[in-house]
């Protein structure tokens, strides 16, 4: 009722489409790059064509997975799905710190890789406030 006599029917509906657009939007970026992501994770870890190359697999499976986080009514539930993605996390960058001494001679040196604070840093903020987007 606020926003209706603040805005009028125009702004409350305009407002109340922007609140839908944001993250809806942000989720298929979100998924799109779940999709590119893991379909090359999934390459290189067997040659093989399998259904984990599909890029439409690997989205759906991911809605379906994702979905039903959406509609818990309390936050510690979210609380308790935080925790296990911190956990796969923290396992994941064990693996990687595992694996770094053997993987390192394989990958070829690059000039400048530890170069980033130039003058194409802006380009960078709307990479980020995407990735912010993704993580609200």
């Amino acid at each position: 009722n606020l926003a209706k006599s603040a805005f009028g029917y125009t702004g409350y509906y305009l407002a109340l489409t922007c609140q839908f657009l944001f993250p809806f939007l942000a989720m298929m970026g979100y998924l799109v790059v779940i999709g590119d992501s893991f379909t090359r994770s999934f390459e290189h870890l067997d040659g093989n064509p399998t259904i984990l190359l599909d890029r439409r697999f690997i989205i759906c499976l991911a809605i379906l997975i994702i979905t039903p986080l959406c509609f818990f009514k309390h936050l510690k539930d979210l609380g308790i799905i935080s925790m296990i993605s911190l956990i796969c996390l923290a396992v994941l960058v064990l693996a990687v710190l595992i694996r770094m001494p053997i993987i390192k001679p394989l990958i070829p040196e690059t000039e400048n890789a530890w170069k980033f604070a130039t003058f194409r840093i802006p380009q960078a903020i709307g990479i980020t406030a995407f990735g912010w987007c993704c993580y609200i």
